[in-house]
């Protein structure tokens, strides 16, 4: 898909490729452009315009062009349905709120308490308790099920 983006033309694909077209050294030629990494692993491109630069996180990149994100509204974010930061497919990702992206995480959902271990979630910022089990494989099971009623992503 051809989109522009910060007076920049751009292919962008839907496996997560970016091509830039080039206006100096690759001058009329579209190009695959170096990207840096963030400092939490996300995939960033750095885009010039009238000697001002500005960067983007590629999958927002991605996300504008077929998934209809606002790239400037930082309310919506991309969730990473796989959780793996560099995997920039469309299919990998999805337009989420900030609270919708934190149900899709490694949490185990509980602790230890003594001789026992005790279940809880997050529901809308508030903690529930689950119960109080005899292993952990009782207590995970007990969040896992509570995970699929309370934290859907539509």
């Amino acid at each position: 898909m051809d989109i522009e983006l910060y007076g920049n033309k751009l292919k962008v694909f839907e496996d997560g490729t970016i091509l830039v077209l080039g206006t100096y050294k690759n001058k009329g030629e579209y190009y695959e452009k170096k990207n840096s990494k963030t400092i939490k692993g996300y995939k960033r491109l750095e885009l010039c315009f009238e000697s001002k630069k500005k960067k983007y996180l590629i999958h927002r990149i991605i996300a504008f062009a077929f998934l209809g994100l606002d790239i400037e509204n930082p309310k919506k974010v991309i969730d990473h349905i796989n959780r793996d930061k560099s995997d920039n497919q469309v299919s990998n990702l999805r337009v989420v709120s900030n609270h919708e992206n934190t149900f899709n995480t490694n949490a185990k959902g509980y602790y230890k308490q003594g001789n026992k271990y005790s279940a809880n979630i997050q529901i809308n910022g508030k903690t529930i308790y689950l119960g109080r089990f005899e292993t952990k494989e009782e207590a995970n099971n007990a969040y896992l099920i509570a995970k699929q009623i309370h934290h859907v992503i539509n």
